[in-house]
């Protein structure tokens, strides 16, 4: 078979290097994340030796997109080698400009072609998926630190290590962002961040809301109003508190649904920590039969008070008296305190309580 084709050229580049093009890119695209496991897995064993063992598996999930990202980069520069006279001959901008020294005006012609481009993109590739490394040693670093302070049951370092993440993070993000600003314009970086102070204003302004966020998550770790897995209440909101952002905090209500709620609501409310008097008071509303006369009304609140009281683990004197009438309707209010050793147990005496008084609402139907 004549092969002679392969080496005819287009733009002073032969057949055969675009196939090598072509190949090479279809060879890291298919094989990339293979390789990348295999990079992880190499990393890991090597951790491993060093006594850094724990979450094998998830510490290759997390590198496995940035690897697989260099590997492509790699691939793709290798492409680009092949047809680099090919890229080199097709010119995309001539820009000319003026300057004047000593009095002579000279003129400074610049050409780029797509090599040019095409180096760039390699580039600012490497640089995004070094930034996105950092980030994901950085997630997989602070997932050591929170099981290491899981087992000691510091119930501190729980709560400010995964706001610590999210910050180191973000400054890594934002770096990584100035960096390929900075070379894509070819701007200093220091002369970039200077150039912020005027800016900075206008994007504190915009981003009003996110910092005082911010600056309440530190005031409220500063305070100790709570740590991770106390029972908090703010207003109508309750729950146990799983985790402190840098924006807000995830709290877990009785029925197991999340709540995310603004740092700067927590700051700026009345937080009642339950589980450090070891009480929760709670309160209810109870409709009266109808048909009771007032004598018997009388009989049915002090009967729940008597009964609420001689439960196990309700503490001091339930408060039962009738709140107010609507339409003809007796409103019962009835508060009690509960000994909270945990929320689970905390529901159960709950439970035991309602089932008493909806057995002392019908008997007083049945009379």
């Amino acid at each position: 078979m004549n092969y002679d084709f392969l080496y005819l050229e287009f733009l002073h580049t032969p057949i055969k290097s675009y196939l090598i093009f072509l190949g090479v890119l279809l060879v890291g695209f298919v094989f990339k994340k293979y390789l990348a496991r295999l990079l992880a897995h190499l990393i890991q064993k090597i951790l491993k030796s060093w006594g850094f063992d724990y979450a094998g598996e998830k510490f290759k999930a997390l590198l496995i997109k940035p690897l697989g990202g260099f590997v492509w980069v790699l691939f793709l520069y290798i492409g680009v080698e092949q047809i680099h006279p090919a890229l080199k001959s097709i010119k995309i901008l001539n820009r000319t400009h003026k300057k004047i020294i000593d009095s002579k005006e000279l003129i400074d012609k610049a050409t780029f072609s797509l090599q040019d481009i095409a180096d760039n993109i390699i580039i600012l590739l490497l640089i995004f998926y070094f930034f996105f490394l950092l980030i994901q040693l950085v997630e997989y670093s602070f997932i050591i630190f929170i099981h290491k302070a899981q087992l000691v049951k510091d119930r501190g370092k729980q709560q400010i290590l995964p706001l610590l993440k999210d910050v180191l993070k973000v400054i890594l993000g934002i770096l990584g962002f100035f960096i390929i600003i900075g070379y894509l314009f070819k701007v200093n970086i220091g002369t970039l961040f200077a150039g912020l102070g005027v800016s900075g204003i206008a994007i504190a302004f915009a981003a009003k809301e996110s910092l005082e966020n911010l600056i309440a998550s530190f005031m409220l770790m500063m305070d100790k109003t709570f740590t991770i897995g106390d029972w908090i209440k703010v207003g109508n909101i309750e729950g146990s508190v799983e985790k402190m952002g840098f924006r807000s905090t995830k709290l877990m209500t009785t029925n197991k649904s999340v709540l995310l709620v603004p740092n700067k609501t927590l700051m700026g409310g009345n937080v009642e920590n339950l589980s450090t008097s070891g009480l929760r008071r709670v309160k209810t509303f109870i409709i009266a039969p109808p048909q009771l006369h007032k004598e018997e009304l009388q009989t049915l609140i002090r009967t729940i008070k008597e009964s609420i009281s001689q439960i196990d683990h309700v503490v001091g004197e339930p408060r039962v008296f009738l709140d107010n009438l609507d339409n003809n309707t007796a409103n019962i209010s009835v508060s009690y305190t509960i000994s909270l050793t945990s929320i689970h147990f905390s529901e159960k005496v709950r439970e035991e309580v309602n089932l008493c008084i909806y057995d002392l609402l019908e008997k007083a139907k049945q009379s």
